[in-house]
C-alpha cells in the first residue's frame, strides 16, 4: 500500500515538473495600456475573435487563448496571469467584447469560471 502511494505521489511530482509553460516573449506587454485606448483595444479583440488582423504580439495571445481557456491556465507564468487578471477585470467593462470572447472560446460554459479563478491573487 505505502509503495503504491509512493509511485503516485511520484507520478504527480514528475508530471508537474514537465509542464510545458507558454512562451514568455510577451510577459512584459502593458495590458493596463491597451485599456487606454480604444481603437486598440478594438484591433485585439477583433484580432482575438477572428473579425480582423493580428500584428505580430496580438497573434500570440489569440493562439495561447484556447488553451488557456480548456486549462485554466494551467501552463501560463505568474505574469501572464497577471495579465490575464488584468485582461479580464477590464474587459467586463465592455460586456459586449466580454460576451463574445467567451461565447468564442467557452461556448458550452465550463472553462471561464475556472479560468477566472486561475487568476485571483495575480
Amino acid at each position: 500500500m505505502k509503495i503504491l502511494m509512493l509511485l503516485t505521489l511520484f507520478g504527480a511530482c514528475y508530471a508537474a515538473v514537465r509542464v510545458k509553460y507558454f512562451r514568455t516573449a510577451n510577459d512584459d506587454f502593458d495590458i493596463n495600456a491597451l485599456f487606454q485606448d480604444q481603437a486598440k483595444l478594438k484591433v485585439f479583440v477583433d484580432c482575438i475573435l477572428d473579425k480582423g488582423p493580428c500584428d505580430v504580439v496580438t497573434q500570440s495571445f489569440r493562439v495561447l487563448i484556447p488553451d488557456a481557456f480548456s486549462e485554466s491556465c494551467r501552463r501560463c507564468n505568474a505574469k501572464q496571469k497577471h495579465m490575464g487578471n488584468v485582461f479580464f477585470e477590464n474587459l467586463k467593462k465592455y460586456p459586449e467584447y466580454y460576451d463574445e470572447i467567451v461565447k468564442k472560446y467557452d461556448p458550452s460554459g465550463i472553462y471561464t469560471d475556472k479560468l477566472l479563478e486561475a487568476f485571483k491573487g495575480y
